[in-house]
């Protein structure tokens, strides 16, 4: 009898489940393991600086049963403290700092506004994330490639490739013996997402 008298109940909870499409949507953070690298080149060497102190400052809502639907990470910013980078040498990393202005903007941060992806294979998928770069008190659009793994809900890998324009940001390139580096810098993530606690 009990049964017989829950049941609507029951089904009247799945139906309003259904139609909000929530059912499965859970908060998610950066998970520990996440960096985010840039790389510059000169004619003479490479140099590639590391972070793995990445936030997000709020966890984004997804949805694993809608593995397309991104649009909760809209307007979430994604932050790393300039201090976080490592290049292998000291100096390096705080002429880099100098010249990013780090002391006035300490975070590089980006801003999601949009991601579009499409099913390469039934848990991975393929696309581009847009959103706006700060960098030294400049802000500029910026379009990464993205591959995105949903094997495993309770950690999501999100892997990401853009280029930058040193001089789009008001900084000059810098020179090793009267020569430049190149002004376009590249940017990698790799990024796992787990359930926020």
């Amino acid at each position: 009898m009990l049964a017989f008298l829950t049941r609507p109940c029951l089904m009247a909870v799945a139906a309003v489940l259904a139609l909000t499409g929530t059912a499965d949507a859970a908060e998610y953070a950066i998970a520990d393991g996440s960096s985010l690298s840039y790389t510059v080149n000169h004619p003479m060497h490479e140099v590639v600086g590391t972070s793995t102190d990445l936030r997000l400052l709020k966890p984004i809502v997804y949805d694993p049963a809608a593995p397309t639907d991104f649009a909760g990470l809209a307007g979430i910013p994604m932050q790393a403290d300039w201090k976080s980078f490592d290049s292998g040498n000291g100096n390096r990393d705080a002429n880099t700092r100098l010249v990013v202005k780090a002391s006035q903007f300490p975070q590089l941060t980006f801003v999601f506004e949009s991601v579009q992806v499409k099913a390469e294979t039934e848990t991975v998928y393929t696309g581009t994330a847009t959103g706006r770069m700060y960098v030294a008190g400049v802000k500029q659009p910026l379009t990464a490639d993205v591959t995105i793994d949903t094997s495993d809900p309770q950690r999501i890998v999100v892997t990401s490739t853009a280029q930058l324009n040193m001089t789009d940001f008001g900084i000059e390139p810098p020179s090793l013996l009267l020569i430049k580096a190149d002004e376009i810098v590249t940017l990698q993530a790799q990024l796992f997402f787990a359930p926020a606690q």
